[in-house]
């Protein structure tokens, strides 16, 4: 594609273009710009948006979607959480999108893959480079059905500065940011603004008042986050919100 051929000489002058096309090609991994119809239409219309995106799998088009985050330790509560939630909400034909951290990302990827629902794992690193390393299988059922992306060019390593730039494509990718579980100083906040910043929805799932892990999320709802009890709550938040022009209609709730 000329215009990926063109953006990666113009933002990446140390890459030979031809080179670069040829090790994506060849690792199986599509790259693609804003200008291509494959670039997510609701990533667009974020400031600062990737110049150019890598993907293994192929990107739910036309799905509405929402994005779970919370922290990398959760509770047993908190792990149920998210797997009802991703699962049924995967049921419902919406397509999850998270960062395949450990902890609450993975269990609403799993809980997504098991539904046979689309999930989306967008990461700090190259597509090719598996963090964490126990999520290798993960990563390979993602794509096989849905979709790992990253702004980053292939063979870059998961540095701690990435994950705060990634954190905006992972709000802008959705109409909705759901937190489940998160401490004070968690880098969840950093989605959170992100998505404010963005225009998008932050929804909440309260916790108790003694739990650490649930301080943040509670603290947000206290803030004016919408709190989320069921699965219902996050559908009828998506419905109430206006559809991109390739979103489809969700299901009528029962």
């Amino acid at each position: 594609d000329r215009n990926v051929v063109e953006s990666i000489s113009e933002h990446r002058p140390k890459i030979d273009p031809a080179k670069e096309i040829d090790r994506v090609q060849s690792a199986g991994v599509t790259a693609f710009t804003w200008h291509d119809d494959a670039y997510p239409i609701l990533l667009r219309e974020i400031d600062d948006l990737p110049p150019i995106l890598y993907m293994r799998g192929a990107f739910p088009h036309g799905t509405p979607s929402v994005t779970i985050v919370g922290t990398r330790k959760p509770t047993a509560y908190g792990r149920e959480v998210a797997t009802h939630l991703a699962g049924e909400l995967a049921e419902a034909g919406v397509a999850i999108i998270s960062g395949l951290a450990r902890g609450i990302d993975g269990a609403s990827h799993r809980a997504a893959l098991k539904a046979a629902g689309k999930t989306v794992a967008v990461l700090g690193c190259g597509v090719d480079v598996i963090y964490p390393p126990e999520h290798a299988k993960l990563m390979d059922e993602i794509a096989e059905t849905g979709a790992v992306l990253s702004e980053y060019p292939l063979g870059t390593k998961p540095e701690a500065r990435h994950f705060p730039r990634r954190n905006r494509l992972l709000s802008g990718l959705s109409v909705a940011t759901l937190v489940i579980e998160a401490g004070e100083g968690s880098g969840t906040l950093s989605t959170v603004k992100f998505a404010l910043e963005q225009n998008r929805e932050v929804l909440c799932v309260p916790g108790s008042i003694y739990s650490p892990a649930s301080t943040l999320t509670n603290k947000l709802i206290q803030e004016g986050a919408k709190p989320i009890l069921s699965t219902r709550d996050v559908l009828e938040e998506l419905q109430a919100l206006p559809l991109t022009e390739t979103q489809q209609e969700l299901p009528g709730l029962n």
